[in-house]
């Protein structure tokens, strides 16, 4: 298992830095 910073979750999921926040403090995305 690999471990991603946000920036490379952001860049293969094209999903933005912020919402990748917003998403695990809602529960929606594994916190970091």
């Amino acid at each position: 298992m690999q471990i991603l910073s946000s920036a490379e979750v952001s860049k293969l999921t094209s999903i933005s830095r912020s919402h990748l926040h917003r998403m695990a403090r809602e529960g929606d995305f594994p916190k970091p």
